[in-house]
């Protein structure tokens, strides 16, 4: 029998020591036995997608999707995991031992050696992506042909056929596509300008003669009244007076859209033991400052010493 494998090899090393001896059963007993670099190990696959370091607590170094079957070779304190990178069986990368589920059969994660995060494999031929379905070796000894299954990129170099990866690919990358704004809604048209004046209407002037004192029989103010309208909304109503120096009256709002107000003279309003003529105009005004005036009938205010007859 030939002499037990021992310390690291590579693919092609265990190819050519099979070709040597033929013996694919004792090759394969003996990578199983103590791990494929010579360390006890045991297979296991990933219970999710997860981010690996190069050594515990520090940086990433590979993202092994979920069910990637790889070969742990390694613990460390915390609950740390150390594995063959299936991209790169070379490297040892790190992870939690929640994140593995043993093959049955399997010694328990945490029976295996202490492994410095320094201590890596020696290289292994690169490897830029997991075939989907382990391909066969022909190796010629003897004049007879034998199939060696080769090694993945997920499992052990030379690992029974039972310990073989589930066929796995990377994953595509998603497509962004963009996302044409939505179209503004349109400006609406501004509101026709407003050019048409209020409307008054129905005024009336009540007494027409008036004295500018109160005195017994007279009346000392006349009430001033008009209906006012605006498609729009009227904004004031005015009544100003001449003849005679008065200030101008506003007039409130009333129902109906009516206005009114209250004329008052004062003492002054007519000369001494005589008359004045007052006439009273009307402005309206909207909101788009468009007017509109009426003249009212005139009143007759007289002087005090008129009104005693």
């Amino acid at each position: 029998m030939s002499p037990p494998v021992r310390g690291p090899v590579s693919l092609r090393g265990v190819l050519a020591w099979v070709g040597v001896t033929t013996v694919l059963a004792s090759s394969a007993a003996a990578l199983g036995a103590a791990g494929a670099f010579g360390r006890p190990s045991a297979t296991s696959v990933t219970r999710r997608e997860v981010t690996a370091l190069d050594c515990p607590w520090q940086d990433p170094a590979a993202t092994l999707p979920a069910g990637a079957r790889v070969l742990a070779v390694a613990s460390a304190e915390g609950g740390w995991v150390g594995v063959r990178n299936p991209t790169n069986l070379g490297q040892v990368v790190w992870l939690q031992s929640a994140e593995l589920r043993a093959d049955p059969g399997q010694k328990g994660l945490g029976s295996l050696p202490g492994l410095p995060c320094n201590d890596q494999a020696p290289p292994a031929p690169p490897s830029s992506e997991v075939p989907t379905a382990p391909p066969s070796v022909p190796q010629e000894v003897a004049g007879a042909t034998t199939t060696v299954p080769s090694t993945t990129t997920t499992t052990v170099p030379g690992a029974p056929p039972s310990a073989a990866p589930s066929p796995t690919s990377p994953a595509a990358a998603p497509t962004t596509a963009a996302v044409a704004p939505a179209p503004s809604p349109p400006t609406p048209a501004p509101a026709p300008r407003d050019t048409t004046p209020p409307v008054i209407s129905q005024s009336a002037v009540s007494p027409v003669e008036i004295c500018d004192t109160p005195q017994t029989g007279w009346s000392n103010a006349a009430s001033i009244t008009a209906q006012v309208t605006d498609d729009r909304g009227v904004a004031s109503v005015v009544a100003t007076f001449s003849g005679a120096a008065l200030p101008a009256l506003p007039l409130a709002a009333r129902p109906n859209r009516t206005y009114g107000g209250t004329f008052a003279p004062t003492a002054a309003t007519a000369p001494a033991n005589s008359s004045v003529v007052v006439t009273i105009t009307l402005t309206a005004r909207d909101a788009a400052n468009n007017t509109a005036t009426r003249t009212l009938q005139t009143v007759r205010v007289y002087d005090a010493g008129l009104c005693l007859f």
